[in-house]
């Protein structure tokens, strides 16, 4: 299978990103698809793989669930509700401010 898009009613954005290492700096890379392997877990964590969701359309904090459409490239759309965790503790918790993505 492979992951070529998301959406949400909650965003008005989801995209697919990666973070490589280039000469030493981290560069986050928006990536046109994801291949998921049969029986390979593919984690999506900060600084790797990740979604991410732009104009977020509402308050949110770790523990609550937003729901997500993954797209594949065949067509064939899979509705899901992600639980909202940034790295165990809520975006407040680090002093940052929620602001849109």
């Amino acid at each position: 299978m492979v992951l070529v898009g998301a959406s949400s009613a909650f965003a008005d954005k989801v995209e697919l990103h990666d973070v490589q290492v280039d000469n030493g700096v981290m560069k986050m890379r928006q990536v046109s698809e994801m291949a998921l392997e049969p029986k390979r877990v593919v984690e999506l964590k900060p600084g790797g793989l990740h979604l991410m969701l732009t104009g977020i359309k509402g308050p949110v904090k770790a523990g609550d669930n937003i729901p997500l459409t993954l797209i594949f490239v065949d067509k064939h759309n899979r509705q899901e509700n992600l639980n909202i965790i940034l790295n165990g503790r809520t975006p407040a918790a680090y002093g940052l401010p929620v602001h849109g993505h």
